[in-house]
């Protein structure tokens, strides 16, 4: 040890930083500037959700309507959110009648138009707008909107749980039957 410090001594220049050399060495030799680093995981999880749509009442029956008018529901159809998840709604003509056609125009023979909007109370038929809320061809998608042309998003149990919808029916400018017609619309919800 003695030769050592000797060494360090010579190396420093005199016994004035000979102490601090040792100290330093021995620091190093023992380990204590060693670094210590840290690191970060991520968990991540997909929850499992149910999105469960129902509606009450699931009919309406305009009954007797004549051609080249517009008529909109009486009385509402509630569509209510019944899942473990928020959910954005999404409307679709699932099936036309046997005789009729959706269309975005009813000024061809047995071509309709139909629309649908939530709302808290019945709106007039002039409240309805092409864009928001006509459905158009069978198997067109396009979002669920209410009278001010906002998508309503179903809670799960929170501040809106269900949504009111009302419906406007563009009759036929002619028809070739006076046979009933059944429309089957579909409302899908999306997980948010």
């Amino acid at each position: 040890m003695k030769n050592k410090q000797r060494s360090i001594r010579r190396r420093f220049g005199g016994s004035r930083w000979w102490p601090l050399a040792i100290t330093l060495v021995g620091m190093c030799s023992a380990g204590s500037w060693a670094y210590t680093p840290s690191t970060d995981a991520t968990i991540t999880v997909t929850p499992i959700v149910d999105v469960s749509l129902s509606i009450s009442p699931t009919t309406y029956a305009f009954g007797t309507l004549a051609v080249n008018t517009s008529s909109v529901t009486a009385t509402r159809l509630t569509l209510s959110n019944n899942g473990t998840v928020d959910a954005s709604l999404d409307k679709r003509i699932q099936s036309d009648p046997a005789d009729w056609v959706a269309d975005t125009s009813s000024t061809t023979p047995n071509h309709y138009v139909l629309y649908v909007a939530t709302a808290t109370t019945r709106p007039a038929v002039t409240d309805f707008t092409a864009a928001d809320h006509r459905f158009g061809a069978v198997a067109n998608v396009s979002a669920l909107k209410g009278l001010n042309g906002v998508s309503p998003i179903v809670t799960a149990g929170g501040a809106l749980p269900s949504v009111d919808l009302w419906f406007r029916l563009d009759m036929p400018t002619a028809v070739t039957t006076s046979a009933a017609q059944t429309i089957t619309v579909r409302f899908t919800g999306t997980g948010q």
